[in-house]
């Protein structure tokens, strides 16, 4: 028998700790797939350092992966940085993707390839953990604003999370001598390209089918590995794929958040069999066990510990409703508590690591059953009749069976009793009521244990809707154009929506925020010119919320602050002009009152989109006036033209003198083109014609005289 189990332990340890044989100078293929996580991890970082022991000419990480842990995400990307062989990232095969950690995983290796038909790129990061601190508004400079980059973040923690993965990347992309514009795009908007787009943009190296295509491109390549240079040979090397070993199955199984959810669970309660029934020994080996492991799995998973807290104080509810029966309070505030914690229990939205609700509802439900069926159980206990002790004889009767003096024998369930009654017996062996002191407290009990049926009515029934009322309120939805921004026990937490939130009772409030476009009118208000003109003007502004938080707790009532800002900007703007100008430059001064509200409310996260002036109202007096200085204008503007007419009409006319006087033909024609005008007109003019050279003749005998 000792031979037996040696060599049986023997054969175990050989069939799970024989290292596998490997080729010299062979290619390492290692598997990225499925959610970065603490067993992806451990995978590729063992099976990294194993091939460098191995001597293996280089690795190929082949990533499908949607995104994960940042932890595990970067100690991959240490052990792919610290590798002393070259280390090629190949997304594959096609269809596959490299989003969110897979991006920077596949920056950080030496070669960057992808298949056809595969994407990489959405690398913003999710914020998981711990609740940011309320962040400090910051003003808007218009002279810096076009120089620094726009970030997605809404707080001050998200942008720090944002700017450090930006920092992240860029020094990936800078020791890899890619694309470092496009990496920052794909973490601030978080762009995604496709594996054509990617080569032409210069994010990877290579695009090929599948493996033995891209070692025929690898071929010669020459890698930059520390201060040396490598080129890579891939004519005559052998490809080793290298398997997921039973620990890394392990570690995947137990950090996957439903299994770790269900240890947890199956250790509680075997701790609370183990108790309950001491000395059995099973159930509280393996509830601690699985603490255990639980516990190792939480410590490398985002746990929320209230969630864990939560879950641990309702199952703690639930037990003491089956030992101290409360009427269903502890019970259904248990099944609120442990339902609550079991949602929040991971605290990221990456869906890789979020809990079944199929699995939540079932476990929920499970102890809610069994709620029911010991409540169900403590009822029927309590409808039943008292078989023993005094509480059973209230009500009965006896017969008298000795009178002797003052003390009074009856027969009661065959028995003889000794009782004492405020009025005498008599000795006739007939039935009489048996009123003793006895059955005075008898009867006393009943009484209260009518009192407790209808504490039960009327307290216990009330609490229970309370509980359940309490449950429902726990559920809210916000529309697809609203967010919530949520306070932990006074301080920020987190802004959530749209969709299902859950808060935790008491602990949690929500504000609602609706991100739509508002509309709002300003009130006509009385604003005086540069020219001292008195005049109406009324607007409209619209604008909408950009960051609930700021919209919250930097201002009490953001609409009623925006709508005043809104009323003295208009009156100081339309005060620095003059009546001529808010009549025929609306759309400047538009242009000036938003510009000044948009910059004012940034603090408060609001965006305002466009602002109209409606009306510029003025009075009789006002526009009695204005009409007259119109009439002026328009005739002061006819005499002008009038006489700028008569004055170019001289000017022509001189033009034309000087060229007739030039030549005396010329004279001579127009002075017989005018005597056929004058002919042909019905008048009685009568015109002497006199000849030109008489008239040059008499001219000249002027001048001889002059």
């Amino acid at each position: 028998m000792p031979v037996t189990k040696y060599f049986l332990s023997i054969l175990f340890l050989f069939c799970f700790l024989q290292a596998p044989a490997y080729a010299a100078k062979s290619v390492w293929l290692i598997d990225v797939k499925g959610g970065i996580g603490p067993a992806t991890a451990d995978h590729m970082v063992r099976g990294l350092e194993q091939a460098q022991q191995e001597d293996a000419a280089f690795v190929v990480l082949l990533i499908d992966t949607p995104g994960g842990l940042d932890s595990a995400m970067r100690q991959m990307i240490k052990a792919v940085l610290a590798a002393r062989i070259p280390v090629i990232g190949y997304v594959s095969p096609s269809g596959a993707r490299a989003a969110s950690a897979g991006t920077y995983l596949l920056y950080a290796t030496h070669i960057a390839a992808m298949a056809p038909a595969t994407n990489l790129g959405a690398a913003t990061p999710v914020q998981i953990g711990a609740p940011e601190l309320p962040s400090v508004p910051q003003q808007k400079d218009s002279g810096a604003a076009g120089d620094q980059p726009k970030s997605v973040g809404s707080t001050a923690m998200e942008r720090k999370i944002i700017n450090d993965a930006v920092a992240y990347i860029q020094g990936l992309a800078n020791l890899r001598k890619r694309n470092s514009e496009w990496a920052t795009s794909a973490v601030r908007e978080g762009v995604s390209v496709p594996a054509a787009e990617a080569l032409s943009l210069g994010v990877v190296d290579i695009v090929a089918a599948d493996t033995t295509s891209l070692l025929r491109k690898l071929d010669g390549r020459i890698i930059k590995l520390g201060e040396a240079e490598l080129t890579l040979s891939t004519s005559d090397v052998d490809i080793y794929h290298h398997p997921i070993d039973w620990r890394s199955d392990f570690l995947s199984v137990i950090t996957d958040p439903n299994v770790a959810y269900l240890l947890i669970l199956i250790g509680v309660y075997g701790l609370i069999f183990e108790v309950s029934n001491p000395g059995f020994g099973i159930p509280g080996i393996v509830g601690v066990v699985c603490i255990c492991v639980a516990l190792y799995a939480f410590q490398v998973l985002p746990v929320s510990y209230a969630g864990l807290a939560l879950m641990l104080l309702g199952i703690i509810l639930m037990t003491a409703e089956a030992f101290a029966p409360s009427f269903g309070v502890l019970g259904l505030g248990g099944i609120a508590a442990f339902a609550i914690g079991s949602i929040i229990l991971m605290d990221t939205e990456l869906p890789a690591y979020q809990i079944a609700m199929p699995l939540i509802v079932a476990f929920t439900a499970f102890s809610a059953v069994l709620l029911v069926f010991t409540l169900g159980l403590l009822v029927r206990a309590r409808k039943q009749s008292v078989v023993t002790g005094m509480a059973h004889l209230v009500g009965s009767s006896a017969e008298v069976e000795l009178l002797h003096g003052e003390e009074t024998l009856v027969r009661l369930d065959g028995e003889l009793w000794q009782v004492r009654c405020e009025q005498p017996l008599v000795d006739s062996r007939s039935r009489h009521c048996y009123r003793g002191r006895g059955y005075s407290i008898s009867s006393y009990q009943k009484k209260e244990r009518r009192m407790m049926d209808l504490q039960i009515e009327f307290f216990g029934v009330p609490f229970v809707i309370m509980a359940l009322v309490l449950l429902i309120s726990m559920f809210r939805v916000l529309r697809e154009y609203e967010r919530g921004v949520i306070f932990m026990l006074g301080r920020f937490y987190k802004v959530k929506g749209p969709g299902l939130i859950i808060l935790v009772p008491f602990l949690q409030q929500m504000v609602r925020v609706d991100l739509r476009t508002v509309v709002m009118d300003v009130p006509t208000q009385d604003v005086i010119s540069r020219d001292n003109v008195s005049v109406k003007v009324n607007a409209v502004i619209y604008f909408r919320v950009i960051d609930p938080q700021k919209a919250i707790i930097q201002v009490e009532n953001f609409l009623e602050a925006t709508s005043q800002l809104s009323q003295t900007t208009l009156r100081s703007v339309l005060g620095q002009h003059e009546l001529d100008d808010m009549l025929a430059e609306r759309e400047q001064l538009n242009a000036d009152v938003q510009a000044i509200l948009d910059k004012q409310t940034d603090a408060w996260g609001i965006k305002v989109a466009n602002v109209e002036i409606k009306h510029v109202d003025l009075d009789e007096s006002m526009i009695r006036a204005i009409a007259k200085q119109a009439e002026a204008e328009r005739e002061r503007r006819a005499k002008v033209i009038h006489a700028q007419g008569e004055f170019e009409a001289s000017e022509k006319l001189l033009e034309a003198a000087k060229v007739l006087s030039q030549q005396d033909q010329a004279l001579q024609l127009r002075y017989l083109q005018t005597l056929v005008e004058i002919a042909g007109d019905k008048s009685s003019t009568i015109v002497f014609p006199m000849p030109i050279d008489l008239v040059t003749g008499i001219k000249k005998l002027a001048e001889r005289s002059t």
